[in-house]
């Protein structure tokens, strides 16, 4: 549930940017096996996937690369990417379940780097706060898997724009309509489950405007 109500928010916020900007770059860092481009179906804009080489490679067997679509094989951090995307047009960064991976600094100094490549660029990604990073690290120590443990968080989305000298744009919670949407459809447990972390923003979007 939380995966599907993360990406129908993300795609709500992408086609939200599409739509304000009459197109412009969407970039997807980290992108794995993402779909946005498919479920989106937006020809007005141009998609770039970017990813570790292997990823990349794997990526390009299994879906391609399509019409208005870039792949683009790189370390997100190393910003070598930037030089093959076209700067001078609005630009969204899309960053899903990858900045949790990363400790706060490296994430801070990502946003001071995009400052001075782009020209006008926005960022969406998903957080959890302290409290939901000790909920999910308690989970994946338990699965044997401790290099998966996570570290970034954000308490405050407006605290942590105005620390990277950014522009909240949106701080979005996960189950707001999904649990409108589903209702009773849900089990009981579930229900609860996910208005208190909504309630709690134990897992957001944070929509930044970062130049």
């Amino acid at each position: 549930m939380a995966s599907a109500a993360r990406y129908y928010n993300l795609d709500s916020m992408i086609r939200a940017f599409i739509e304000k900007n009459g197109g412009g770059n969407i970039i997807n860092l980290g992108a794995g096996l993402e779909t946005a481009y498919y479920r989106l179906n937006e020809q007005s804009a141009t998609f770039y996937e970017i990813d570790m080489p292997d990823v990349i490679a794997a990526r390009r067997t299994i879906l391609g690369e399509q019409k208005n679509e870039v792949l683009i094989a790189g370390d997100i951090f190393d910003m070598e990417w930037v030089k093959q995307i076209d700067k001078s047009v609005p630009t969204l960064l899309v960053v899903s379940g990858v900045f949790q991976y990363f400790k706060e600094d490296a994430v801070v100094q990502f946003i001071n780097n995009v400052k001075r490549v782009f020209s006008k660029v926005e960022l969406i990604f998903d957080a959890t706060n302290e409290t939901g990073i000790k909920y999910t690290n308690k989970y994946v120590k338990k699965t044997g898997n401790t290099g998966a443990l996570m570290y970034f968080y954000i308490n405050d989305g407006a605290e942590f724009a105005e620390r990277t000298e950014t522009k909240l744009v949106e701080e979005r919670v996960f189950f707001t309509d999904a649990r409108k949407m589903l209702k009773k459809k849900l089990g009981i447990y579930t229900r609860i489950a996910m208005k208190i972390v909504d309630d709690k923003k134990r897992g957001v979007l944070l929509h930044l405007r970062i130049k």
